[in-house]
């Protein structure tokens, strides 16, 4: 006689599954299909992957939970294996931005002037946002000072007479941060000194603590490594499981664990890659006028980044000396902001499949 499992015992087995384990459990039989179906997986699963906390059932509509991650998943393995043909563009000049402080916000993809913001009245070097939105990192303009990290808790409802709960990071030259997207408390600095000679990876956990009534946050260091001296100091990183750095070097792109050791080496550039952007499911590069598409593999498998698609200029102004001063990307549009002299232009290219 077939035993057949409660169904919240079910739905919590079935709550380990990844994509694959799901799509599978549901063909066993009726009972582990109506199981597997649920939205309350499929979001589990959307949420997992994507940042859609905000996202209802209005958003939805007639669709299911899980019609909107295979949907998801669809438009990501498109822009994985899309050629330069598959891709349209568009260019929108001397609307991005100014020295002055001012950011402005535009719709996606059809580029539309929607706000403008005045935010800094002075330059930070480096401000972001862990990727469950409870900690802020910042590094002020002077280099001698400690990183910080607060609780963003206590920057958005601030007691009345005291500061906002923060710590300092014990490492002095910060160039650059990154949070991990997998683990949401972790974050790896880079630091580099004066001379540029020594670059190091330093790799924290963030926890809070509540001691004699008081929350305290603690740093706590779980890796680092130095850069050999032959390797060119990097200007832009990232991560994404916890465990590995993506980071540039020249025209080459690497890949590093935490603890110093060279997983993958990437040369889809002929000359040195000039800027460079990450995220939970892409990392972008440029050189010239031109982008690569890269992938992470999901699960942190081997090999760990993909080379997916490059992109050369067809949109560039030969009479014009421009530089890509930023790149990113979500599952069908790749955005570039291309400064020449003070004026700046945004260049999209979109996917036409």
């Amino acid at each position: 006689m077939e035993i057949q499992l409660p169904d919240l015992a079910l739905k919590r087995i079935f709550s380990f599954l990844d994509l694959f384990g799901l799509l599978q459990a549901s063909q066993v039989n009726k009972h582990w299909n109506r199981i597997a179906e649920s939205d309350f997986l499929w979001r589990s699963l959307s949420l997992q992957r994507w940042d859609c906390s905000n996202f209802t059932d209005q958003h939805l509509g007639t669709h299911t939970w899980k019609q909107f991650f295979l949907h998801q998943r669809r438009k990501e393995l498109q822009l994985a294996l899309a050629q330069p043909h598959n891709f349209i563009y568009k260019v929108t000049k001397n609307i991005v931005g100014d020295a002055a402080g001012d950011i402005y916000t535009f719709t996606l993809p059809g580029l539309r002037d929607v706000s403008k913001v005045t935010a800094f009245q002075y330059g930070i070097v480096l401000l972001h946002c862990s990727p469950d939105k409870k900690w802020v990192f910042a590094c002020g303009t002077y280099s001698r000072t400690l990183p910080q990290v607060f609780l963003t808790e206590s920057l958005v409802r601030p007691s009345e007479g005291s500061a906002p709960l923060s710590t300092s990071l014990p490492h002095k030259l910060c160039v650059s941060a990154c949070w991990t997207p997998e683990v949401k408390n972790r974050i790896t600095l880079m630091s580099q000194s004066n001379t540029g000679k020594k670059t190091e990876f330093i790799t924290f956990d963030l926890t809070t603590k509540r001691t004699g009534g008081q929350t305290v946050i603690q740093a706590h260091e779980i890796a680092s490594f130095q850069l050999a001296a032959h390797l060119e100091s990097p200007i832009w990183m990232g991560a994404n499981d916890g465990y590995t750095i993506v980071f540039t070097n020249g025209p080459y792109l690497l890949l590093f664990s935490i603890t110093g050791f060279l997983l993958q080496r990437f040369e889809d550039h002929q000359a040195a890659i000039n800027n460079f952007w990450a995220d939970p499911r892409y990392v972008l590069t440029t050189s010239k006028n031109s982008v690569h598409v890269y992938m992470w593999e999901e699960g942190g498998r081997h090999p760990y980044l993909r080379s997916c698609c490059h992109l050369e200029n067809i949109w560039h102004d030969p009479t014009t000396h421009g530089c890509i001063s930023s790149v990113m990307c979500d599952n069908a549009s790749i955005v570039l902001k291309v400064t020449v002299s003070e004026s700046s232009t945004l260049v999209m290219y979109s996917l036409n499949m």
